[in-house]
């Protein structure tokens, strides 16, 4: 009976350790990928501010051209009309 006993305390115990050790190795992966989530945050941050400056940009270069478009066909109406 006792080495029946020492088998099973044997086994709970590395199965005990067994859980222990996972549950060390998924703490540790979890804040690996936190880690990598907020890396990639950050670029996609960086990523989106540029994206916005540049649209920013296009769209005052076409607000620009339009209105010299605009005054343009002004000017061509006024002509047309005297």
């Amino acid at each position: 009976m006792t080495v029946e006993l020492a088998g099973f305390i044997g086994l709970a115990t590395l199965t005990v350790a067994l859980f222990a050790w996972m549950h060390l190795d998924i703490k540790a992966l979890r804040g690996e990928m936190r880690g990598d989530i907020k890396t990639l945050r950050g670029e996609m941050r960086g990523d989106m501010k540029a994206l916005h400056v540049e649209m920013r940009g296009d769209m005052k270069t076409l607000r620009e051209e339009m209105r010299g478009d605009m005054k343009a066909l002004h000017v061509e109406m006024r002509g047309d009309m005297k």
